[in-house]
């Protein structure tokens, strides 16, 4: 009795038409936004990666400018230490500690590191 129920459904053309139709419908969406999402996926890490090597060699330029200050004897090493850190992480506030959110050069208040590996800024330094 239960099967000729089910056959009963699926025999109507209403059925068969909605079931086709949602098939047609749903497949292809599925297609797309799986191929989109994976190639935005790509985009965006290849413009974070871009934009992290572009902020690393800055900092390396400022560590090197800092050094041949701190050689040609116009500056402290504590003072060029400093005068990095202040542009790399930020100034610090009243706690003695660098805000995470004040330095365009933060990747999500990490500073990346080689290997992978990240080095949480802030009140550590």
């Amino acid at each position: 009795m239960r099967r000729l129920k089910f056959n009963a459904v699926f025999s109507s053309l209403r059925t068969k038409l909605l079931t086709m139709s949602l098939a047609l419908t749903l497949i292809p969406s599925l297609v797309i936004g799986t191929i989109s999402y994976k190639i935005t996926t790509k985009q965006l890490e290849a413009t974070g990666m871009a934009q992290l090597k572009q902020d690393t060699l800055h900092v390396l330029a400022l560590i090197d400018e800092a050094d041949k200050q701190v050689k040609a004897g116009k500056m402290r090493l504590e003072d060029a230490q400093e005068m990095v850190k202040q542009e790399v992480l930020g100034p610090k506030n009243e706690k003695g500690q660098r805000p995470l959110t004040s330095s365009p050069l933060l990747a999500g208040g990490f500073l990346p590191a080689t290997r992978g590996l990240r080095a949480p800024l802030g009140s550590v330094e």
